[in-house]
């Protein structure tokens, strides 16, 4: 009997660990992720209920993939993904510095959240440049430019002290030497390494280049388009084409 009672105390370590993991990742969706959708929703059809809006806060609170993976796989995107919703709307409601914040907070809790950065840049910028004075349009850059800084500064003070421990934490941020892709993953480089053995083919630093290179190029477009023409439908599309761009073109995609 004394031997069985470790083992059922870990055994119940670990039923309790998983139970309070779950309630957390719950808590991070209606804490975060509902409350963006819900701005999304509002922002994109008005304060006024209508078909639209319910159909648009029921798409994003009932995504198949962010059930499936972030309540199953525990890995706490609805932070991340909520955050940049957030941003989105606020953005769109006319509030860029709040936007700007916001995104820097979610891109601060998941690299991946570098998805939607072309879009976010070009959006933002031309409506600074959509300013009629020159002064006006070089204000507005330094005031998101400033809040940009100035949060990134505050995240990041506890490791800027040591450029060992800063380059570490980058290093996690940004795993090169894990290949040029790990797993299966729905991307170009995965599906096209049965007929072209990429990484045996292309030297690893190539590899970087070429991933930015076609990254770039594919979300370049939108993102010029925004610059230009900035409007609430174009920065949803931009957000889409460039998360899809990185995604498909990116170095070392992860399938969550």
């Amino acid at each position: 009997m004394k031997e069985l009672l470790p083992s059922r105390v870990l055994e119940l370590a670990v039923l309790l660990g998983a139970v309070l993991v779950r309630i957390l990742t719950g808590l991070s969706s209606y804490s975060v992720f509902f409350p963006a959708s819900w701005a999304v929703a509002r922002v994109l059809h008005g304060p006024h209920p209508c078909a639209a809006r319910v159909w648009t806060l029921a798409s994003l609170l009932l995504s198949p993939a962010l059930l499936i993976i972030d309540h199953g796989h525990f890995q706490y995107n609805c932070l991340s993904l909520g955050a940049a919703a957030g941003a989105a709307a606020a953005i769109l409601g006319g509030a860029p510095v709040l936007g700007s914040l916001l995104y820097c907070l979610a891109l601060n809790h998941k690299q991946m959240a570098l998805y939607y950065a072309p879009a976010f840049f070009g959006h933002l910028l031309g409506r600074c440049l959509q300013a009629r004075r020159g002064l006006a349009k070089v204000g507005a850059v330094a005031r998101l430019g400033l809040v940009v800084v100035l949060s990134f500064a505050l995240i990041w003070s506890p490791w800027l002290t040591s450029v060992k421990d800063a380059s570490q934490v980058i290093a996690r941020i940004f795993p090169l030497r894990r290949g040029l892709f790990e797993d299966y993953v729905a991307n170009w480089w995965c599906a096209s390494s049965v007929i072209f053995k990429w990484k045996q083919l292309i030297p690893a630093g190539l590899q970087v280049r070429l991933c930015a290179a076609l990254t770039l190029a594919a979300a370049t477009p939108s993102m010029l388009h925004q610059i230009m023409r900035p409007s609430p439908l174009g920065l949803l599309l931009a957000m889409a084409n460039s998360a899809f761009a990185f995604f498909m073109f990116a170095f070392q995609v992860r399938p969550y």
